[in-house]
């Protein structure tokens, strides 16, 4: 039965909710991608097989190739043609596939799926897991509450549960969606891995979890053990890996400080949080939270035209962010925490950010010069001469490979 349904080749139509879809024709090339598709979809529990092949065809006429807009992609207007493209950009071997069938960009699907299960007040059906067990509060913020719990019998993950937002159950679904498929997408080894979403006891919205990370958020790691500058380095190292990965992708984290880093099992930096995520080229994607990000990392031009909380975060803001984080990892204290403690005011503190007139003292730290150098270019008040997060990991690479040098040299 299923083999009636594998490619064929030829161009048809069918009608979706009213709607004719033309098939184009595929070439040899593209049917053979097409049965490949079917061919690793077909135990896929949520699939309909019977139709797949048909579903596959409708999709690609969607994102054809024809000069589709990046910032605009096409609208998937029915829930099936929805969840399946979930599930290929779900595996990262089929989501090259599709891109490669459809020749668009993978960011382009990314931006299609989050709009559709946006639009539809709903996350797929494959996202949903068991409500874990043993939950123990771990932590509590602004904007969610964090439970410890336990999955499968011996695995502790962290359940977070979003707290309602103003305007009610809709803006906090929405956020919700938002932040559970970008962080789906990003699987990388310096991303904390999501499992998926749960139902929530205390809201009708559902709680995200993720794989419990023992070793804490970056601030109280780097206070709790006394670290060499080598050993900063490394976890600086691992946390540029990870926004490497988002912004090579399209994304942008929006809010990228050391509680958002934590560290896992072995010692390693690892990106969370992604509920201010963006995608970088989707200038039309809407951009609404109750949340302003942390404002003693926010670059001084979010500063600048930030109205409850609507300026928009980019791959520069990210960066600038970025190097206040370094600046925590070495001092043990907030980038401006001296000048709070000084006695400024966060309106005078966000003027001189703004202004250009105020940056942390990175003088005796004991900070290789390079590092230096590289973190005042980071912090530069105008975005355009910060450099891209590919140059920031290759120098901070460079500089990690000069400081185990050294250190073997003095070992020697």
């Amino acid at each position: 039965m299923f083999q009636r349904n594998l490619p064929s080749g030829r161009s048809s139509s069918r009608s979706h909710g009213g709607n004719t879809a033309a098939y184009p024709a595929l070439s040899p090339e593209e049917t053979a991608l097409e049965w490949e598709l079917c061919l690793q979809l077909q135990r896929n529990p949520f699939i309909n097989v019977l139709s797949l092949s048909e579903k596959i065809k409708s999709l690609y006429s969607i994102f054809r190739r024809g000069g589709i807009p990046e910032t605009s992609p096409p609208f998937v207007q029915d829930q099936e043609s929805g969840n399946l493209l979930y599930q290929i950009l779900d595996s990262p071997q089929l989501a090259t596939l599709f891109t490669r069938l459809c020749g668009v960009k993978l960011i382009t699907l990314h931006v299609a799926c989050i709009e559709h299960f946006r639009a539809y007040k709903r996350l797929p059906d494959s996202l949903m897991i068991s409500l874990p067990t043993n939950l123990q509060f771990a932590a509590e913020g602004g904007y969610a509450v964090v439970e410890r719990g336990i999955i499968n019998g011996n695995a502790f993950v962290a359940v977070k549960r979003l707290n309602m937002q103003t305007g009610g159950e809709t803006p906090t679904l929405l956020q919700l969606i938002n932040e559970a498929l970008i962080w789906r997408f990003l699987k990388h080894k310096h991303i904390v891995p999501f499992l998926g979403v749960t139902n929530n006891s205390m809201s009708p919205i559902p709680a995200l979890v993720s794989v419990w990370q023992p070793g804490g958020d970056l601030s109280a790691y780097s206070k709790r053990l006394d670290l060499t500058n080598n050993d900063r380095n490394d976890k600086i190292l691992g946390l540029l890996s990870g926004l490497e990965f988002m912004h090579l992708h399209g994304f942008v984290h929006g809010d990228l400080h050391t509680w958002n880093v934590l560290i896992d099992g072995s010692g390693n930096a690892m990106l969370i949080d992604f509920g201010l995520s963006v995608v970088a080229a989707a200038r039309n994607q809407q951009f609404t939270s109750a949340r302003g990000g942390d404002p003693p990392t926010k670059a001084p031009e979010l500063l600048a035209v930030d109205l409850l909380g609507q300026a928009r975060p980019t791959v520069k803001s990210d960066i600038y962010s970025f190097s206040l984080i370094v600046v925590e990892v070495y001092t043990g204290t907030r980038a401006y925490e001296p000048f709070r403690v000084a006695g400024w005011t966060p309106l005078h503190r966000n003027a001189a950010i703004i202004e250009g007139t105020l940056r942390p003292n990175l003088e005796g730290l004991g900070m290789d010069r390079k590092l230096i150098q590289l973190l005042q270019r980071c912090w530069d008040s105008d975005p355009d001469r910060r450099p891209f997060v590919q140059e920031v990991k290759k120098e901070m690479e460079e500089i990690v490979c000069r400081g185990r040098r050294a250190a073997t040299g003095r070992r020697g």
